[in-house]
């Protein structure tokens, strides 16, 4: 909504509570929202927990060239990765693969800044929405 405060929640944890530039405060319920990963305890136990490091998994990406990846971070105005990795696909329509950073400290304000990042896809054929997802990754 254009009368939201920049930026996004990525977790939705039970009632967030956003600013809006009209200075009211807008609520909204997440309780029973079908992407909640910790609703059960079955749910809970499918998520790969990691502590922070300086690697970030990436997933449902269009394939690209590196420094388009790259490009993201530097147009999110998030710390520039240092190197990039991509993974063989067993699709041709979503790519997945990792990212360096100097420092976990980089990697965390990485993934805070640019995680759900709308993603153009250069392929003029394929107009389905990207939405980048990033974790952290253990290797």
């Amino acid at each position: 909504s254009p009368l939201m405060s920049p930026g996004r929640v990525t977790s939705r944890k039970f009632v967030i509570r956003m600013n809006c530039q009209m200075g009211k405060s807008h609520f909204e319920n997440f309780i029973g929202d079908k992407n909640n990963r910790f609703s059960t305890p079955k749910q809970a136990a499918k998520n790969r927990k990691c502590p922070p490091s300086k690697i970030l998994h990436f997933y449902n990406v269009p394939k690209m060239e590196d420094d388009s990846l790259m490009d993201i971070f530097t147009d999110m105005h998030a710390p520039f990765p240092i190197s990039v990795t991509w993974f063989e696909s067993k699709s041709a329509k979503t790519f997945t693969g990792l990212v360096e950073f100097d420092t976990p400290e980089d990697a965390c304000e990485a993934l805070v800044i640019a995680n759900n990042t709308e993603v153009e896809n250069e392929d003029a054929d394929d107009k389905r929405p990207y939405i980048m997802k990033l974790c952290f990754s253990k290797n």
